[in-house]
């Protein structure tokens, strides 16, 4: 089952399940740690330093948004993360989560792993696409995307598509996701944009479930 915005995420997840190790040709479990989320004093001091000497550029009068970002918005932006903020506050309720860590094929992944009610409850892998000092790896997605010759096929398990028309890319039409997908589940929302997860999370969780919930176990 799939619900998803961007497709192929269902490909690296079950890339970061397991991984052979080139010896004995077996699987092999990575070994996860439990953590909790606390960083440094010093990190959140630099923050801070860094955004105080923030050198901030002139803009012409009456531009707005129309050259790039408007600097009133964001000077009030970096004032609210300097005198606002409670990192503190965030990581207590990041805290409330059971989060791990493990290295899958040299790579360390962070991950939260949650428990349903429902012993007989679907299980549910959430993939964001880049964590914090990961965002330049977007660049090579969308390079080989438009690079590399579209793989022949369909995708035939069930699939839910969540979309907002207020997106940077208006959401594509129903009819042209079908000829790719089995297309069980497609909803179009005005409200959010790019950043949909972020923007509207309880609408997100609402579609998961609704999805989730009508596909056979």
């Amino acid at each position: 089952m799939l619900h998803a915005r961007w497709l192929a995420v269902g490909a690296v997840a079950a890339a970061a399940t397991t991984f052979m190790t080139p010896a004995s040709g077996q699987a092999e479990r990575p070994r996860v740690d439990r953590f909790t989320i606390e960083v440094p004093a010093a990190v959140l001091r630099d923050l801070d330093e860094r955004l105080a000497r923030t050198r901030w550029p002139d803009q012409l009068p009456g531009t707005g948004w129309d050259y790039g970002a408007d600097t009133a918005y964001l000077r009030e932006l970096v004032d609210y993360w300097q005198n606002e903020y409670d990192w503190r506050e965030q990581e207590r309720a990041l805290n409330r989560f059971e989060h791990f860590r493990a290295t899958v094929d040299g790579t360390r992944i962070h991950f939260v792993h949650m428990k349903s009610r429902d012993p007989d409850a679907i299980p549910v892998l959430l993939l964001h696409g880049w964590a914090t000092g990961t965002a330049p790896a977007s660049v090579r997605m969308y390079y080989d995307f438009v690079r590399e010759p579209l793989v022949p096929g369909r995708v035939e398990r069930p699939v839910g598509m969540l979309m907002s028309t207020k997106d940077l890319f208006p959401p594509a039409p129903r009819e042209f996701g079908e000829r790719l997908l089995n297309v069980q589940h497609w909803v179009e929302t005005d409200v959010g944009g790019h950043f949909l997860e972020w923007e509207e999370p309880e609408l997100v969780a609402r579609d998961l479930q609704i999805f989730f919930g009508s596909v056979a176990r």
